[in-house]
């Protein structure tokens, strides 16, 4: 498969790789808290679902596959190739 050209500067860059990390701990945070409200409320859960998931997700594929991601609600297609 053949890598996509990488059009970003060095300094967006690298907005670009702390973003990704700082979403990484922010992500493990939401575990952590669904851990500890599943343990508070024994038999209750707090399933991470719906449009948060997505937008994980799409964060996840803007760092993996060197997408940019267009405004939500957008007409058209959610995301442009890098």
């Amino acid at each position: 498969m053949a890598k996509s050209s990488n059009r970003v500067s060095g300094t967006a860059q690298l907005d670009h790789r702390a973003r990704t990390a700082r979403t990484a701990v922010l992500v493990d945070q939401l575990h952590a808290i669904v851990q500890e409200l599943e343990e508070m409320h024994p038999g209750r859960k707090f399933p991470l679902d719906g449009h948060l998931v997505g937008s994980i997700g799409e964060a996840a594929a803007e760092a993996l596959v060197d997408l940019r991601l267009v405004a939500t609600s957008s007409t058209g297609v959610g995301r442009l190739c890098g």
